[in-house]
């Protein structure tokens, strides 16, 4: 009796399913033909296409909450979350849709609103402290210092090192309470689960609940979890230098591409020429059959005017003997 109500809240339960990658294809193409960054009215355009072709319901917030999540794992080369379930065509497919759509957005100045909040994505992402944490932090920062600065004989009796690992504490959680804070990223139409799995509204919920609980209670993560969030110049020539690969690496592809077809037009023509040749030769082949039948047919008629004449001549012969025989009577 006590598991009724929770089974009945469970079947209540609003199910939503993940998009799948054919019907990501499917968004992208929408995007990229109706162009919505220029005209933000023609999301809903593009809402209906998509709903019309993947066959069931959608809303507005979240096609754009999928594509802003898309071009952020583009952007960030997450190839572990965009690579979880589908065919290398689709892959494929996806992964030019997707250039295009962040050109596009990059062309219009669109920034995508919501950031991967899964430990999954290579982006560092930060959640901003609260202002009462940040001054706990400050505090404990001044009492290590102040401990640091007394005589040794006036100091707290505390274990030896504990000093030094209070203020490396401190220092490193002021570190990264005035590193620069990225936006807190909004959750994303869809969790990051394969395509056909199935999250319900309620455990978002929860998972937004626990970190708010956590924020509230001031836990701050190890310092050795942190990671810097400027870039170094070491990695932006990085970046540059798989930038250029990049390109070359597509240049190649369509010099190829440009060359099978070059290849193809090749035989194509030779194909062409073959086929002209084999047609002249049937047409000679057909005069000289009727060249030859000429000839037989008057060869033919020559030979009966021949036959005809003899027999005429022989005709003749015989009524002039007639004649002379009654002559002689």
């Amino acid at each position: 009796s006590c598991d009724s109500p929770s089974a009945a809240q469970t079947s209540q339960r609003k199910v939503r399913k993940c998009f799948r990658i054919n019907e990501d294809v499917r968004l992208l193409q929408e995007v990229v033909s109706s162009r919505p960054f220029e005209r933000p009215d023609k999301w809903d355009v593009v809402l209906r296409n998509v709903e019309r072709a993947v066959k069931r319901k959608l809303t507005m917030r979240g096609i754009k909450d999928r594509v802003d999540l898309l071009i952020g794992y583009f952007r960030q080369q997450d190839g572990v979350n965009l690579r979880k379930s589908g065919t290398e065509e689709q892959y494929a497919e996806r992964k030019q849709l997707l250039e295009e759509v962040s050109d596009l957005a990059r062309a219009f100045n669109y920034l995508p609103r919501t950031l991967p909040r899964k430990g999954n994505s290579t982006a560092p992402t930060k959640r901003p402290l609260p202002s009462s944490t940040q001054l706990h932090l400050e505090q404990k920062a001044s009492d290590a210092a102040t401990v640091e600065s007394l005589p040794a004989d006036l100091r707290f009796n505390e274990p030896p090192g504990r000093t030094s690992e209070l203020q490396t504490e401190a220092s490193h959680l002021l570190h990264g309470v005035h590193e620069p804070q990225l936006q807190r990223p909004a959750a994303p139409s869809c969790q990051h689960v394969p395509a056909e799995q199935e999250v319900s509204v309620e455990e978002e919920a929860g998972e937004d609940t626990q970190e708010d609980d956590l924020c509230s209670r001031n836990v701050v993560p190890p310092p050795v979890r942190r990671r810097c969030v400027q870039a170094s110049p070491r990695a932006h020539r990085r970046l540059q230098t798989v930038g250029l690969e990049l390109l070359t690496r597509r240049e190649m592809h369509e010099f190829e591409i440009r060359k099978r077809e070059l290849d193809l037009e090749r035989r194509r023509i030779e194909y062409d020429e073959k086929r002209l040749a084999l047609e002249e030769r049937k047409l000679e082949l057909e005069e000289r059959k009727h060249r030859f039948e000429v000839s037989c047919r008057a060869e033919d008629r020559q030979r009966i005017l021949e036959q005809m004449e003899r027999l005429f001549r022989e005709q003749q012969r015989k009524i002039a003997d007639l004649l002379k025989g009654k002559d002689t009577t």
